[in-house]
């Protein structure tokens, strides 16, 4: 469990000390952005000094229903309050929206079907338009009775993590009848902590560092339209002629913007993972970088946040990026299923390429290590030692022995603790049975899945492969403070690219 509050202008920035909340055990806090279109000026003051206390940061936006007040011009409210913390804002929990009765400050009373249907239209607004440009599920912050009489049961709602304020001496609060289980429970608002002089709101949050660092960081569900007019195969060569600096999009997703700000005016394209962009004039300090990259052929330029970029890796590491790229885009982005026409299809390609007669409707037969071997095919002459195979195991071996012996292999195999993970990396981990670095390298066979790893943020990293809820599907794994991926869960070795 961890401890956590959230602060706004009614909390004087000025007034808190973070390194004393942090020395109490706070390990979160979420600040108000914006409240309806109104910004709070103490947003980014909390911000940067709970982040510079250690503190895992937040932000949410209070929902205001006023006549001809939309949720998409509450929502641009929102966005415009995040820019002074552009740098921050993929480490951020995920957003928050604030529902609750506010008739007391002179909005509609939510006591008639057309004033809840009105508020719930506002709402929605909101978290199509956030949802969409942070690329994240937004969190529901509420109280059971507003909710269940505005919102009723709605499972969209339902879906996304829920915040319940509760003041209560129970073991646990009553929930809105949308959800089976809350996420964050603020608990009382009259708390008190040393290091400020005053009532604050104090909340809990049912995991660790790490699941809140996840929370809301869902597989994306993107429709195939915004990426068809990039070229994803290979290496692009027109980019980089005139001697400025290439980068490659370092998210799943990164809006081309015509302004170096966040608003929905702004955007004009969307951007996939390991697009190849050219900065221009060098312009790659600050907050955004101004660049250019090919759409249908033709060089396009505009702004994207310099957190969503990175340095482009060797050709091989590129190429083996783009083959794993590929398989996720033919798979629908994880929504093309195992069973299905042509998904099953494609997987009797894989299985083909390792010369075994299955495809997708063969559910019994696992093919994420088919999927690797096929993206390593598809990578190119510097992956021709890979050890391809249906069996994960055989290439994870094979990858710690030509380590330990210092010979020549695509990978070399390594304990997590040993070696940070780079792009073009991959993750292995144990299926069934328990496995260690040391015992993997004495079995012969022993159940198994890797990952491609195909961007490096602060605190996670993103992975691709096959097999992974019966698709090709995106997946995350977190890291430490120092950037080495977290002995947690079933990983146990880091298989490093040697094409560098």
């Amino acid at each position: 469990m961890l401890l956590g509050v959230d602060a706004s202008k009614f909390q004087n920035p000025d007034k808190i000390d973070w390194t004393r909340f942090a020395a109490q055990g706070v390990k979160f806090v979420i600040a108000r952005a914006a409240y309806g279109v109104t910004l709070d000026t103490t947003f980014q003051q909390h911000v940067r000094r709970a982040h510079a206390a250690g503190l895992q940061v937040g932000a949410y936006h209070f929902v205001r229903h006023l006549p001809g007040l939309s949720g998409k011009a509450q929502a641009d409210a929102f966005l415009e309050a995040l820019q002074p913390v552009a740098d921050l804002i993929h480490q951020m929990i995920s957003p928050a929206l604030d529902l609750e009765d506010n008739a007391k400050n002179g909005d509609i009373p939510s006591n008639t079907l057309a004033a809840r249907k009105g508020f719930r239209t506002v709402a929605a607004e909101w978290l199509e338009q956030v949802e969409e440009e942070l690329s994240r599920t937004a969190i529901i912050y509420t109280s059971s009775y507003f909710f269940d009489d505005v919102f009723g049961t709605d499972t969209g709602y339902g879906a996304r993590p829920l915040w319940i304020a509760h003041y209560t001496t129970k073991p646990s609060p009553r929930l809105p009848a949308a959800w089976k289980r809350h996420a964050i429970w603020q608990f009382t608002e009259a708390g008190g902590l040393e290091g400020y002089d005053g009532p604050l709101d104090l909340n809990r949050f049912e995991g660790t560092v790490e699941d809140l660092q996840r929370l809301g960081r869902p597989a994306p569900q993107l429709s195939t339209a915004w990426h068809s007019d990039v070229d994803m195969t290979g290496v692009t060569r027109v980019l980089g002629v005139s001697g400025l600096p290439l980068r490659r999009i370092n998210t799943h997703m990164a809006h081309l913007r015509k302004a170096p700000r966040i608003e929905t005016a702004t955007e004009f394209r969307k951007l996939p993972l390991a697009t190849e962009v050219e900065v221009l004039s060098g312009a790659t300090n600050g907050k955004w970088a101004e660049v250019r990259t090919l759409l249908n052929g033709q060089a396009v330029s505009g702004y994207v946040a310099r957190s969503l970029l990175r340095e482009p890796e060797s050709e091989a590491v590129e190429r083996l990026v783009a083959a794993a790229i590929k398989e996720w885009m033919r798979f629908d982005f994880g929504k093309g299923k195992e069973t299905i026409t042509p998904y099953r299809q494609f997987i009797g390609e894989m299985w083909k390429a390792i010369g075994l007669p299955y495809d997708g409707g063969d559910t019994s037969q696992f093919w994420s290590a088919a999927a690797i071997s096929f993206m390593m095919r598809g990578s190119g002459p510097a992956y021709g030692a890979f050890k391809f195979s249906q069996r994960h195991s055989d290439y994870i071996k094979d990858a710690i022995e030509h380590r330990f012996q210092e010979t020549a292999a695509p990978f070399w195999g390594y304990e997590l603790a040993e070696r940070r993970p780079m792009v073009g990396d991959m993750v292995a981990a144990w299926r069934e049975t328990k496995t260690t670095f040391a015992s993997a390298r004495a079995k012969d066979r022993f159940a198994s899945h890797c990952d491609v790893i195909v961007s490096v943020m602060p605190d996670h990293v993103k992975t691709l492969g096959g097999n992974v809820s019966d698709s090709v599907s995106l997946s995350e794994f977190p890291l430490t403070s120092g950037g080495f991926l977290q002995e947690s869960g079933t990983l146990f070795a880091l298989l490093a690219n040697t094409n560098r």
